[in-house]
């Protein structure tokens, strides 16, 4: 009995989300925003360099945008890469991060010195070891009018193995269906931290990483 009433349940769950998906926003904005693109890399030379030539090559005004990347204590030629690549695109910015406090670690101690150091209002939010579209800004600017505060989008995962591709992505595709779903029903549940934007006032209407800042995930 108790198997059919939590069967009965999920269903209804997974209908939701269903249904939610029906109700997703389609991006309308004409008006081109500006965006800090904040990247925290730790010991990633091999992935930034196709990073930045994605970014730097975005079907965006280059005036439009800036590119923030915190080294986060690397032990690599991370900091020279991005040196490297200040000259071709001078809006983008290098900050070298020494040491973490107690009360922000890692990634998100990182982070949270990117924004601080973020000209614009909106932060665009992606990994090193991630591959944005040439159209992965302007799709983000479509969506974000004056009423928005917070995008997010699909995020494909890729592996040289074709099997694990198969199976990484339909994971992703499941969960992917889940954030879609419960946004679609204005239920804020998750989403993929590689494929973001906010707004700053927001972040700092929330105190940052308050409360979270010392964990290592999440």
């Amino acid at each position: 009995m108790i198997f059919i009433i939590l069967s009965f349940i999920y269903a209804i769950v997974v209908l939701s989300f269903c249904f939610g998906i029906l109700f997703l926003k389609q991006g309308k904005n004409n008006n081109l925003n500006k965006f800090s693109i904040i990247i925290a890399a730790r010991n990633e030379e091999k992935n930034l360099p196709q990073l930045l030539e994605n970014l730097v090559d975005q079907n965006y005004p280059q005036d439009h945008y800036e590119i923030i990347v915190a080294d986060d204590r690397s032990s690599d030629r991370t900091s020279l890469i991005v040196k490297e690549y200040i000259q071709k695109f001078p809006n983008l910015k290098l900050i070298r991060i020494k040491e973490e406090t107690e009360n922000l670690v890692g990634k998100k101690n990182a982070l949270n010195n990117a924004i601080k150091k973020s000209e614009y209002e909106i932060l665009a939010f992606t990994d090193a070891d991630c591959l944005p579209t040439k159209n992965w800004l302007s799709e983000i600017n479509k969506h974000f009018d004056d009423k928005t505060d917070f995008v997010t989008g699909y995020s494909p995962l890729i592996s040289k193995e074709k099997k694990i591709n198969l199976l990484k992505n339909l994971e992703r595709s499941s969960h992917f269906a889940v954030v879609a779903g419960s946004l679609g029903l204005n239920w804020k549940i998750t989403c993929s931290a590689r494929n973001m934007a906010y707004r700053k006032s927001i972040y700092d209407k929330m105190n940052g990483f308050s409360g979270i800042g010392n964990l290592r995930s999440g």
